[in-house]
């Protein structure tokens, strides 16, 4: 898509090695009991935690499929196919899949990290036809596709899970891995010609499966699953919705991104991809194999990782490509012509979400116009669109244009007060360039999304805005990216950089919670039980305008016409799908 520096996605690369030892527990060991509740599945029995200060069930590191180590290394996920008589234990995460970034740090990693963690109320009724038991709240972690992982402590689901019983609406939560990177995303016209593309996203849908098969076991509902994600998260519940060019598996019923549309990515070749993969082929001397991926699947893990892990960033990620299989076509085009899975949607962006994202992020100070112009004109910008069509070239008239939609200063919805620290962070011109960017990420697609959910007919559809700055107060940085995070799991113990200890704030966060248990249980995220909140409004482009509801602890939640910045939205989107044709 247009504009999107995707340099600015891999803030904080590691290049120390990641194999560690240290793993976070869930929840505090010392409440865990001294005999576990078990359930037992095709092929076999595990033994999980009973966590009586939650009054939960805990079974985590589950394999979802054999591990993709050796010849199934740079394959497609495979399901299991062994089965064991003595009882597992399911006590402790496994290691999440080999990081690139720092979201890994302290946890261990491995390539032998395909597994899934279920939790749930205690003595919950089990149905073991999947049918009739508890709503099931999937959550898939982000990361940009390069780092994160189920274990890390800031998306335990301990707490969103306590809410739903205390309002009555219980769920059962689950999280998995997935690989990343390289080992989940390597792309080539041989892994192309292979069909061994975009394998990271094909082990969610593994994973998806998985739970239609079992999660009756664990007491849940498998027509009653809610896809969940943040950031890449998002990106991934929206390449569920598209996969297949939106053939309806009946894997999910529900779908909640946050700042994270399908349409905010862009997809490069392998045309791209190419340069780097025989690069790879370099440092790991298979460059003369007859068969290049046989000879990846050779190669050391360790060896592996350190030749993906450069300090250059095209070297070290990789991202979906359109792959005429999983990805049939560009999301923008398979959205706009309907072709996506049509189910009830929640969908929002942060107020702030470009100063993640844009240039100031990048080490740019742009204090004039002609310097955001030359910036977006520059082929580290542009690099973004050319692999999908290499004579097109962003022209001065097209940003001229642009910039005309996006002037020097931006009212609301933006909350930053203090001038000097944004000057100082993003130059004179910093609030257009974060505008810009922000809303070609994250701001516009998800509006872009709501509108095609709308069109579509899918009447339950929600949109939010969210705007509550950090308890701190306001910085240069505003409501940016993942700041609703903390809210939506009701997370005071791992996210007090947000959170804090402001009653006000916990109060608003257990709020959040509420609302995406309600949508998970009723459809609806107005089935919250808490007085005195305004309704959020369904999405509609029908005849009416279209209303998001804004997410603010301080003023509360209360719901605005979702028209601001329109024409500069609306001409990143016309824009977009002329150029990715």
């Amino acid at each position: 898509m247009l504009l999107q520096p995707l340099r600015t996605l891999l803030l904080g690369i590691s290049t120390s090695a990641v194999f560690t030892t240290a793993a976070a527990a869930p929840c505090n060991s010392s409440s865990v009991a001294s005999s576990g509740p078990t359930v037992t599945l095709a092929n076999g029995t595990y033994v999980g935690l009973s966590i009586p200060s939650y009054d939960q069930d805990a079974f985590l590191g589950i394999p979802y499929a054999q591990p993709p180590l050796g010849p199934l290394r740079f394959r497609t996920p495979q399901s299991l196919n062994q089965s064991f008589d003595e009882p597992r234990y399911a006590t402790n995460y496994s290691d999440i899949c080999l990081n690139f970034g720092t979201d890994g740090n302290g946890y261990a990693q491995s390539e032998d990290c395909l597994t899934i963690n279920v939790l749930r109320p205690s003595n919950v009724n089990i149905e073991e036809d999947g049918e009739g038991g508890l709503p099931v709240m999937v959550w898939i972690h982000g990361g940009g596709l390069w780092q994160g992982g189920s274990a890390d402590h800031r998306y335990n689901l301990s707490f969103i899970l306590h809410q739903s019983v205390l309002i009555n609406k219980p769920i059962i939560a689950v999280s998995f891995n997935y690989r990343l990177g390289g080992f989940g995303f390597l792309a080539s016209d041989e892994v192309l010609g292979a069909g061994q593309t975009n394998l990271g996203w094909r082990d969610q849908r593994l994973a998806l499966e998985w739970i239609q098969e079992n999660i009756g076991v664990f007491g849940g509902d498998k027509g009653k699953v809610t896809i969940w994600g943040e950031s890449a998260g998002g990106w991934s519940v929206g390449s569920q919705l598209f996969a297949y060019g939106g053939r309806d598996d009946g894997l999910f019923r529900a779908a909640i991104m946050e700042s994270g549309a399908p349409m905010g990515l862009s997809y490069y070749g392998t045309d791209s991809y190419q340069p780097k993969y025989d690069a790879l082929l370099e440092r790991v001397n298979c460059s003369t194999a007859v068969d290049t991926l046989d000879c990846l699947r050779h190669v050391p893990s360790v060896e592996l990782y350190d030749a993906f892990n450069t300090t250059d960033w095209m070297e070290s990620n990789w991202l979906p490509i359109v792959d005429g299989d999983y990805i049939p076509a560009v999301p923008s085009r398979l959205m706009s012509s309907g072709r996506f899975v049509k189910v009830p949607t929640i969908v929002g962006a942060n107020t702030d979400e470009g100063t993640a994202f844009g240039p100031g992020n990048t080490g740019y100070k742009l204090n004039t116009s002609q310097q955001l112009e030359e910036y977006i004109l520059s082929d580290e910008v542009v690099h973004a669109l050319q692999p999908l069509n290499s004579s097109y070239r962003l022209t001065p008239e097209t940003v001229e244009h642009l910039l005309s939609l996006y002037p020097d200063s931006q009212g609301p919805p933006y909350t930053y007060s203090n001038e000097t620290a944004i000057i100082s962070t993003f130059g004179y011109d910093g609030l257009q360039g974060n505008a810009i960017f922000g809303d070609e990420l994250m701001v516009g697609p998800r509006r872009w999304l709501a509108e095609d959910m709308s069109a579509a007919g899918v009447t339950d559809t929600y949109s939010y805005r969210f705007d509550t700055l950090p308890y701190t107060g306001p910085t240069p940085y505003g409501v940016t990216h993942f700041q609703e995070v903390a809210f939506v799991f009701s997370n005071f113990q791992n996210n007090t950089n947000y959170i804090g200890p402001n009653q006000t704030y916990h109060e608003f966060a257990n709020l959040m919670s509420r609302m995406w248990v309600s949508f998970a249980n009723d459809l609806t995220p107005n089935n919250h039980g808490v007085l005195g909140v305004a309704e959020w409004p369904e999405y509609s482009v029908n005849g009416s305008t279209p209303m998001n509801i804004v997410l603010n602890a301080t003023n509360g939640a209360y719901a605005e016409e979702d028209t601001f910045r329109e024409e500069g939205i609306a001409y990143l989107r016309e824009t977009a799908l002329q150029w990715l044709k």
